[in-house]
């Protein structure tokens, strides 16, 4: 296995766009064996049950945990076949996790078992909860009239973590060269043009936007935007097998913008959160982004936590503030 990769653009500091805003993500590159899900629901059997058109889908999905997406909390959101992600209400798609049209290859008739296939789980790993969602062996292809999966298919995994980390695996793809060029994408067949795959990530207000473009594997481009395009620049070059992207979740940025409130900075054992503060949930931090404690308790027990400082987050309908402590 290669070194980890790590775009690091924000950890023990954040870097500041043109705005001023903390970045709500870093962007991490790294190698990891990418297992197919032997223990899922098959979407694809399920839609064929209910419809002729199972090869496409766009269902609401629970995370079955509080998921902290950039400024906000999700508990479920809105996915479909393209790998686009919906929030409800949001006034565009904010989630495109390699996205372009991909559909299910059918050879039979009534369907039994699908190789190809939409996949998904809620498990837990190493006391972590996450949603994986799978794109098994699916065809990409403009024109559903015009299937071609002996010359395409691709596997890839969306993991949503519970702690706000976000990730895109890659599996095996094989593709024609007719159908892909290096450096440019994918062949539309209607045009004949080639385009590239979105891999973007956007806040509710989209005004804060992550775009990864050029090669996973060989320096790809990271941009942090404030305003929001639906013009991407895109994944030109189709990831290697075993390829991670992460966006990995960071502790916002303490500042003077947090509403007062009496936080101690030197914590022992529990943190009282004063009776008029008004918030839905708490998260508690490490300086590396890792997620160490979570709820909605006014009294924070911090006994697991060891010596050392920390960022605690209060998340309410106007947005994520934070204070920075120390355990003792």
């Amino acid at each position: 296995m290669r070194n980890l990769l790590i775009l690091l653009f924000t950890c023990l500091v954040c870097v500041f766009p043109k705005n001023g805003k903390c970045q709500s993500y870093h962007v991490e590159i790294e190698e990891i064996p990418y297992d197919t899900l032997t223990d899922y629901t098959s979407l694809g059997l399920e839609k064929a049950a209910q419809t002729p058109l199972y090869f496409v889908f766009e269902e609401e999905f629970e995370f079955g945990f509080e998921f902290p997406y950039f400024d906000t909390i999700l508990h479920s959101f809105i996915f479909d076949n393209n790998s686009t992600g919906y929030i409800e209400g949001c006034e565009e798609y904010p989630m495109y996790l390699f996205s372009k049209h991909f559909r299910l290859h059918v050879e039979k008739e009534p369907v039994a078992n699908l190789d190809s296939d939409f996949r998904y789980n809620h498990t837990e790993i190493d006391g972590k909860k996450v949603f994986i969602f799978e794109f098994k062996k699916v065809v990409y292809e403009e024109d559903p009239d015009r299937p071609k999966f002996e010359k395409n298919h691709f596997s890839f995994q969306q993991w949503f973590w519970e702690n706000g980390d976000l990730e895109i695996r890659f599996g095996e793809s094989f593709i024609l060269p007719e159908l892909y060029q290096p450096g440019l994408g994918i062949k539309e067949s209607l045009s004949g043009n080639f385009y590239p795959f979105a891999l973007t990530i956007s806040n509710y207000s989209l005004n804060e936007n992550i775009n990864i473009s050029g090669n996973l594997n060989d320096n790809p481009t990271i941009t942090f935007a404030d305003t929001w395009s639906q013009d991407f620049p895109g994944i030109t070059f189709i990831p290697e097998k075993n390829t991670v992207c992460r966006f990995r979740k960071n502790p916002s940025k303490t500042d003077d913008q947090s509403p007062a409130i009496a936080i101690p900075n030197m914590v022992h054992n529990e943190i009282n959160i004063p009776d008029d503060a008004i918030f839905q949930n708490y998260i508690i931090y490490d300086f590396l982004g890792n997620q160490l404690l979570s709820g909605t308790s006014k009294n924070i027990n911090t006994q697991a936590l060891h010596t050392g400082a920390y960022i605690l987050m209060l998340l309410d309908k106007t947005g994520t503030h934070s204070y920075k402590f120390i355990k003792v």
